[in-house]
C-alpha cells in the first residue's frame, strides 16, 4: 500500500520497525516531484548550497583539490578560482571560502643542512564573486600543525594552532588576533580539540584540553564572541564526541561518553549533556548519544541514534515522541520550525559477515567480503527519505536507491526543497500539494 496516494484523503497507518504507529489525521497527501536534476562535467569534492530569493541552488562547487566555481542562482559560473593543490574551506552559507597551501622551499635552513625542511603555508580568505579579501603567509615546521580553518557565516576565520596552544582569529580585513585559553605553558590538546561556529555567525565554541606541565588534566567548553572575546567557560568531567548548537548557541548538546558529574557520586558510561546559554546543564541524558539537529527558532532538536529519532523540547530536554524507522539514521534536517526530514538507510552488517569469515585465509576472505557487499548494494532500496510534522505525522515518504559510499546523501533542505545526491547525480525535489479530485 502506497502510504501517500496522490490526490486522495487518507488515514495513515505505517509498519515502523516492529511495531504499529496509527495517526489519526486527515489530510491532503503532498509529494515531491523532480525539478531540477543534474551531473557536474568534474567530480565535485564539496558543495555548498544557498537558498536565496526563493531559490535553492548550489552557490559553491569545490572541484578537486585545484578548483572553486562559483554559480549564480541560474546555475552559471560567475566567478572561478584556480591554484595549485590546496586544502579548501566554506562557510556555511556559502559567501566564503578559505584556501590553505602548503609549499616547501627547495632550499632547507641554510645554517643546518641536517634539519628537516621548513613548510611555508598561505592562507587566503575570498567572498561570493572570487574576489581576494586577504591573504597571509606563515612559516611550519609541520603541515599539520594547522588542523583546519574554520569560517562563520559573516567571513570571520579561526585557524587552529595547537603548536602554540591557541587559535588565530581573522577579521575580514586579515588582521590577527591571538587567543590562548590556556597560556603557552600547557600540553595542548591532551583529551580534545574542537571548535564550531554558531549559524547566527555572533560566536564560537571551543572545546579544549589543557594538561598543564604542573597541574592535572581536564577539559573545558568555552564561549566566545565573534571578536574573541570569552563569554564563560565551564569544565566537562566526560570525553566529548561531537557538539551540537543551536542558531546562536541558546543551547548546546554535547554527545559524552564517562560521564562522571561534579559530586563524584553518579558516572554512566555514554549519553547526552543538554545546556543553555550560560553552560549550565539543563539535563543530563544517560544511554542517549547520537546525531543531533536544532530547528530554525532553537526551540526543539531532533536526536537521533542508530535506527529510532526524537523529538526533544530545547528548554528543559523533555522528550516530546520517539519513533524507530526499519534502518539505520544517516540524518535529519529541518525544513521549517515545523517540519523536518529523516534519511535512513540499509546498513550493511559488516560485523555480522567480518564474524562468518573469520579463520579463513586473508585473500579468500577478502574476495568473499567484497562479494557480499556487491551483492548487498545491487539487491536492496537502500535510501529512505522521510517527512515529518513536529506532532510525529508522516507527511511524506520515498525509497530511493543510491550507494552506500555516500553519506551525504542529503545535502540541502530548504522550506519546500529537498535535494539528494543519488550516485553521481544530484537531484532537487520540489514540495507540492494535490487537491482532491
Amino acid at each position: 500500500m502506497n502510504i501517500l496516494e496522490k490526490g486522495m484523503m487518507y488515514k495513515r497507518v505505517i509498519l515502523l520497525g516492529l511495531q504499529f504507529l496509527v495517526f489519526g489525521l486527515w489530510a491532503v497527501a503532498p509529494d515531491y516531484e523532480v525539478v531540477w536534476e543534474k551531473e557536474f562535467d568534474k567530480p565535485i569534492s564539496k558543495v555548498v548550497w544557498a537558498y536565496e530569493n526563493d531559490t535553492l541552488y548550489p552557490k559553491v562547487l569545490v572541484i578537486g583539490k585545484t578548483e572553486v566555481r562559483f554559480l549564480n542562482p541560474s546555475g552559471e559560473a560567475e566567478a572561478r578560482l584556480t591554484f595549485r593543490p590546496s586544502k579548501v574551506y566554506i562557510s556555511p552559507n556559502g559567501k566564503y571560502v578559505g584556501v590553505e597551501t602548503f609549499i616547501v622551499p627547495e632550499i632547507p635552513y641554510a645554517y643546518d643542512p641536517h634539519r628537516p625542511p621548513y613548510y611555508i603555508r598561505y592562507l587566503r580568505l575570498y567572498d561570493d564573486k572570487g574576489e581576494l579579501l586577504w591573504g597571509v603567509q606563515d612559516t611550519l615546521m609541520d603541515t599539520e600543525e594547522c588542523y583546519a580553518m574554520h569560517i562563520s557565516n559573516k567571513g570571520i576565520v579561526i585557524v587552529d594552532r595547537p603548536f602554540y596552544g591557541g587559535l588565530d582569529l581573522f577579521n575580514l580585513y586579515g588582521n590577527r588576533k591571538i587567543i590562548a585559553p590556556f597560556g603557552f605553558d600547557v600540553d595542548w590538546g591532551v583529551r580534545g580539540w574542537s571548535v564550531i561556529w554558531t549559524e547566527s555567525g555572533n560566536k564560537f565554541i571551543l572545546l579544549g584540553g589543557a594538561n598543564s606541565i604542573r597541574g592535572p588534566k581536564s577539559l573545558w567548553l568555552i564561549l566566545y564572541d565573534a571578536n574573541g572575546n570569552e563569554i564563560w567557560r565551564k569544565p566537562i568531567d566526560a570525553r566529548v564526541g561531537k557538539i551540537y548548537s543551536s542558531y546562536n548557541a541558546k543551547y548546546m548538546l554535547l554527545d559524552v561518553w564517562e560521564w562522571q558529574c561534579h559530586d563524584g557520586e553518579t558516572h554512566w558510561e555514554e549519553g547526552c549533556l543538554l545546556l543553555d546559554s550560560l553552560g549550565n546543564i539543563i539535563k543530563e541524558m544517560p544511554n542517549v548519544r547520537g546525531k543531533a539537529t536544532f530547528s530554525p527558532d532553537e526551540k526543539l532538536f531532533v536526536l537521533c541514534q542508530g535506527n529510532k529519532f526524537s523529538l526533544v523540547k530545547s528548554a528543559d530536554g523533555q522528550i516530546l515522541w520517539e519513533k524507530k524507522l526499519t534502518f539505520e539514521i544517516m540524518s535529519a534536517k529541518f525544513l521549517t520550525a515545523n517540519e523536518f526530514v529523516v534519511i535512513s538507510y540499509k546498513r550493511f552488517p559488516r560485523e555480522k559477515y567480518e564474524k562468518q569469515l573469520k579463520g579463513l585465509p586473508v585473500s579468500e576472505a577478502r574476495k568473499r567480503y567484497s562479494e557480499l557487499l556487491e551483492d548487498f548494494c545491487k539487491t536492496m532500496d537502500d535510501v529512505e527519505l522521510f517527512a515529518f510534522d513536529i506532532s510525529g505525522n508522516i507527511i511524506w515518504h520515498r525509497k530511493y536507491t543510491g550507494r552506500l559510499a555516500n553519506r551525504d546523501i542529503l545535502q540541502a533542505v530548504a522550506p519546500d526543497r529537498i535535494v539528494l545526491k543519488l550516485g553521481k547525480t544530484y537531484k532537487m525535489f520540489r514540495k507540492i500539494q494535490r487537491e482532491e479530485d
